[in-house]
């Protein structure tokens, strides 16, 4: 499936539009508002590289009214990674669901070219998730290990059905399941972004093998230890 990339800009129609607007906007809308311009300035620069003043810019909402939604701005970073991971987690999650009942080889596949997918229709969304990854602050880690936590158990759930003899669900090999998936999905999502390709077919069948590998290697060491 070919996704046609959509260029985003901090100064697109959209973001001028927003800035016009967003001072009269309807409370919940100005949040909104405000999470939209933090997506386009933190993963360009980062919370360090980027100001509260610049937010109020960018989304045209008064700076003395963010101050009220959020105590500092290491709280607007919070907000917008809990936004966006829980956008992220729930597509896939929604892919998931799509490929009920399909073999396992193409269920992994589905969701590597969900994640796919989603950063080339999203590319700053991934880029801020991203970025949140090297974040020392404990709400932002939090988020990320919730979403994380969601989509394991989901994937549990798929080792459950294809391999029921072989249970998975001991913290070892969850965490070690997890860590597999979650490394893959982002190696992913980094080369779509740095070489800005939509055709990503090849790399999603390589990893998919790569993940399967990684289940079937699993369950024949399960087996062997259970007969020995």
């Amino acid at each position: 499936m070919r996704v046609r990339r959509r260029m985003t800009s901090s100064t697109d129609v959209a973001s001028r539009s927003r800035a016009k607007r967003g001072g009269s906007a309807p409370p919940r809308l100005r949040e909104a508002f405000v999470l939209d311009a933090a997506v386009h300035a933190f993963c360009r620069a980062g919370p360090e590289g980027s100001s509260v003043e610049e937010l109020a810019r960018m989304s045209g909402v008064n700076k003395r009214y963010i101050y009220e939604m959020y105590p500092d701005k290491e709280s607007v970073f919070a907000a917008v990674v809990e936004r966006e991971v829980s956008r992220l987690r729930d597509h896939l999650l929604s892919a998931l669901v799509d490929s009920a009942g399909m073999p396992p080889g193409e269920v992994v596949r589905g969701q590597l070219d969900a994640v796919r997918e989603y950063a080339v229709l999203h590319p700053e969304r991934i880029r801020l998730i991203r970025v949140a990854t090297h974040s020392r602050s404990s709400r932002v880690t939090d988020a990320l290990e919730a979403a994380k936590g969601s989509l394991v158990r989901a994937y549990l759930d798929l080792w459950r059905r294809c391999y029921p003899d072989h249970d998975l669900s001991t913290p070892p090999l969850t965490e070690f399941f997890g860590a597999l998936v979650w490394g893959i999905a982002g190696a992913l999502v980094d080369l779509v972004l740095e070489h800005e390709t939509d055709d990503g077919a090849e790399l999603v069948d390589a990893f998919a093998g790569f993940i399967l590998g990684g289940m079937q290697e699993i369950a024949r060491r399960r087996s062997a230890a259970t007969t020995s």
